[in-house]
């Protein structure tokens, strides 16, 4: 029989190429294909059923879980780190921010050795055992209790000069927080040299005119008036009382109340027919600061020059200098202008009598 012969009885192979293009053409569309995508979607769905119905309750298992292992963790470890409350640690020597002590009322200058210390501690930093240092000259010399307010106190004895106070916040023996003042022991009465007028002198009126210097940073009175002294100390106070005898009394007083007493006592006489005239002319009328003005001082009496007559000049309440007049009545005193710019007063005293001009000073 020759390869490819029919055989009786049995029905011929038939291509796959040419089922498939049979079926196409009659209509017959693929069945296993349309079974596969309705399988795949039907397991979708019961995926996704299973998921909503059974996600709250896995969710919930996991949170039971960790909230177990983290309770089991707690317990384990709760025996070793125990229940008490946790307090920060000392600050090893650097201060606290804002817990200083805090001293009230201390000066910076005294006169008096022994000085009454109180202060306080900020509430926030209060805590049973605590107390303050406090040490002076680098010599501890008391630890104060500290009371239900935050006050403290002590009684300290002052050297002369400088004195160093250090307080110091303890709990025990660890520092808290620190603070340090200085109080200067000064117990010298200031220096006061009251340069006119001469004590028992006759002075013509109608003015009485006071000059000295004294310590530098001292305040200066004039018969009870308070009056501003240079910066070198230098002061000059003109006032005019009635005839007669007048009493001076020039008091200084330094930063730690130390006091230094000049009186003095001089008979003002009445000014007599004969009328003193001062006039005081500047080479020139503005000037920068520092710079040197010459000032011509004319003195008069009854409009003619009056010989060998002391004028003094000041500028402001600075005393500059002093110089005789001339056979004319004429004398020049030179000096340096303000460092301040504004107008300054130029005022010259001669005879009991004065004049004044204004110098203004201007970059």
């Amino acid at each position: 029989m020759k390869a490819g012969a029919a055989v009786p009885g049995r029905r011929p192979r038939v291509s796959r190429d040419t089922y498939r293009a049979t079926a196409r053409s009659v209509g017959i569309a693929p069945r296993l294909r349309r079974r596969t995508v309705i399988l795949d979607v039907a397991i979708l769905a019961v995926a996704g059923a299973f998921l909503l119905l059974t996600g709250p309750l896995i969710g919930s298992a996991v949170s039971d879980g960790v909230r177990q292992i983290t309770e089991g963790v707690g317990q384990s470890l709760g025996g070793q780190l125990g229940t008490a409350q946790i307090e920060l640690p000392s600050s090893g020597g650097n201060s606290v921010g804002g817990a200083e002590p805090v001293v009230n009322g201390l000066p910076d200058f005294t006169r008096d050795t022994a000085l009454q210390l109180s202060g306080r501690v900020p509430s926030f930093a209060l805590a049973p055992g605590r107390s303050v240092e406090i040490v002076l000259n680098a010599a501890v010399i008391a630890d104060a209790t500290i009371d239900d307010t935050g006050t403290f106190a002590a009684s300290l004895t002052l050297k002369d000069g400088a004195n160093a106070i250090g307080l110091t916040l303890l709990s025990g023996k660890d520092v808290i927080a620190r603070s340090a003042y200085t109080v200067i022991l000064d117990r010298q009465p200031p220096t006061l040299d009251v340069i006119g007028p001469v004590d028992n002198s006759t002075v013509d009126g109608p003015n009485v005119v006071v000059q000295g210097t004294a310590e530098i940073g001292a305040t200066v009175t004039v018969n009870g008036r308070t009056i501003v002294p240079g910066q070198d100390g230098s002061f000059s106070e003109s006032f005019t009382p009635p005839v007669g005898p007048v009493a001076i009394t020039v008091v200084a007083r330094d930063r730690a109340g130390n006091e230094t007493t000049k009186k003095s006592s001089v008979t003002l006489r009445a000014p007599t027919a004969a009328a003193t005239l001062v006039t005081v002319t500047l080479d020139r009328a503005k000037v920068r600061p520092g710079e040197i003005v010459s000032a011509l001082i004319r003195v008069t009496e009854n409009g003619a020059g009056k010989v060998g007559t002391l004028a003094t000049l000041s500028v402001g309440v600075v005393p500059i200098g002093s110089a005789a007049t001339d056979v004319f009545g004429n004398t020049r005193i030179a000096f340096a202008a303000p460092p301040n710019e504004g107008d300054a007063t130029v005022v010259v005293f001669a005879a009991g009598a004065s004049g004044r001009t204004v110098l203004t000073v201007a970059r």
